[in-house]
């Protein structure tokens, strides 16, 4: 299983490291900009601090399924589409042009999609591939804090 949601809050490794972009400081080693990878465009907030509701629900997935004695890994698919499109960023996902062009690199990956999918489904979609196939993002992270982001 890959999902598009950290696994937990962020413990704070790179506070005082400056050679980090301030919005990253707070976050996790895996959201942290690498070459040829897109940044993420969230910042996991510190353990205590306001969580957006989708992170929340993350969260709370990522405890039951591994209460359940699963390990699922992190994901994110508008990077997953970067890469599968030749690291450049395909057309938006709510645009038409954008859908059909997921379609075609979830084709391209071995995917058949039925017709009618939205972009939530096609990143569901892109994150099954990661789960089954994907490649960990390595990162060198000088304070490891033990997030790791899949990629394909």
């Amino acid at each position: 299983m890959a999902i598009d949601a950290p696994s937990g809050p962020s413990a704070g490794a790179h506070l005082a490291d400056e050679s980090v972009a301030p919005k990253f400081r707070s976050g996790r080693c895996s959201e942290i900009p690498v070459a040829g990878i897109p940044p993420v465009s969230w910042v996991t907030p510190m353990a205590g601090r306001p969580t957006p509701g989708w992170m929340g629900s993350g969260f709370e997935l990522w405890a039951a399924l591994r209460e359940a004695g699963h390990e699922p890994v992190e994901t994110f698919p508008a990077a997953c589409y970067h890469l599968l499109n030749g690291r450049r960023w395909p057309p938006r996902k709510t645009l038409p042009a954008g859908l059909t062009r997921r379609v075609e690199l979830l084709a391209s990956a071995g995917l058949a999609v039925p017709a009618g999918w939205g972009h939530d489904d096609l990143d569901a979609a892109v994150a099954a591939v990661v789960a089954a196939r994907g490649r960990t993002l390595v990162h060198d992270c000088p304070a490891p804090d033990g997030s790791v982001l899949w990629l394909l």
